[in-house]
């Protein structure tokens, strides 16, 4: 092999220097036969290329290198995958219909719109009487002076009733509006606020309490083209503790695919279905009613055995108690395993339950 030939071979795996590729278009550009003896590598190559991307790994060595990483490779039928799906929604809403007929739920909504107060203004006439109004309305202060008919002048008389007059407050009335949101249930709106001029307890919380302790179960189904494993195999379960009404911090459990290009001999795409543990967040906002649901997002950052995995889920949990929930939303997450990003996009359906834990 001469020197020219080597340095084509030597280009076409990406090793050539700068002054060897200068060296061998210089050559290229003034042989016909080098031109056509690169052409012939070139299509080599390429044929080599495609070859080596439609033979599969043998058998064996698929097994151990999937068994090595907890790699299920599933071989059902699409119907038969999908049926795990259904049957779990149909229990999991067959659950959520009895127990609502069961423990009927009562909305917290009041029986009837509460109407604003009229201003004040229009109900009572606030002109400020005059001096001699206000002194006529006093009762009369008679000492033992007055049972003996001690003689006063009229001077004296007349700085007597100013000074009584001066006494008197004037009358004044000091709006302060509260506002109430309107989906804030009644109960509540009693207990934690002031109604009018009769002052109640000023309670920070509501006056029923809720469960501190929250389990969430959900399982996914994978809209991302590609075979999916099944619903058993792609869940999570969450322990969250309730700060407020609105906020939430637990660990999470997740079970979810992935579509990963594994090196072997030969490189191929495969879905590996893999375990996490995370720290998740949830912010709910109970006031904001959507389709009837309460809107959440969930996010979560973790640890698996082939590197970090982020999550955000997303959707609406529909109360059916006070302390039992059915969520229903999306969920995706993304797998950072060498240097590549696999990520699953998913149809959220999960179950959350108050854990009454003091």
């Amino acid at each position: 092999m001469d020197k020219l030939t080597e340095l084509i071979f030597l280009y076409l795996d990406g090793e050539a220097t700068p002054a060897e590729q200068q060296e061998l278009f210089a050559a290229l550009s003034e042989s016909d036969e080098l031109q056509r003896q690169f052409h012939q590598a070139l299509q080599m190559q390429r044929a080599l290329d495609t070859e080596r991307a439609r033979a599969a790994a043998p058998a064996e060595v698929k097994e151990a290198v999937y068994a090595a990483l907890g790699i299920s490779v599933p071989n059902k039928s699409l119907v038969r995958r999908l049926l795990p799906y259904a049957s779990t929604s149909a229990t999991i809403a067959g659950i959520a219909i009895g127990i609502a007929l069961l423990f009927p739920h009562r909305p917290n909504q009041p029986a009837r719109t509460i109407e604003p107060a009229k201003p004040i203004e229009t109900r009572v006439a606030l002109t400020r009487p005059s001096l001699p109004a206000r002194s006529d309305a006093m009762p009369t202060r008679q000492s033992i002076e007055s049972f003996v008919h001690a003689p006063r002048t009229d001077a004296a008389a007349a700085m007597e009733q100013s000074a009584e007059a001066d006494d008197l407050p004037p009358f004044t009335f000091e709006r302060k509006p509260h506002p109430v949101s309107a989906a804030e249930p009644l109960a509540f709106r009693f207990a934690s606020t002031r109604m009018g001029m009769v002052f109640g307890p000023m309670l920070t919380a509501r006056s029923t309490e809720a469960a501190p302790w929250i389990a969430q179960l959900s399982y996914r189904s994978s809209m991302l083209a590609g075979t999916a494993p099944s619903s058993l195999e792609n869940f999570s379960l969450v322990a969250f503790y309730r700060f407020d009404d609105n906020n939430r911090l637990g660990i999470e459990f997740r079970r979810a695919p992935y579509t990963l290009n594994i090196a072997q001999p030969q490189s191929t795409l495969t879905t590996a279905t893999l375990s996490s543990v995370a720290i998740a967040y949830s912010f709910t906002e109970p006031d904001l009613r959507i389709l009837g649901g309460v809107p959440f997002v969930q996010p979560s950052v973790g640890l698996s055995r082939l590197g970090p995995v982020a999550a955000i889920s997303a959707g609406l949990h529909f109360p059916v108690t006070r302390e039992f929930n059915l969520s229903v939303g999306f969920d995706g997450s993304a797998l950072v395993y060498s240097s590549q990003v696999a990520s699953t996009l998913s149809v959220l359906l999960g179950i959350n339950v108050g854990l009454p834990i003091r």
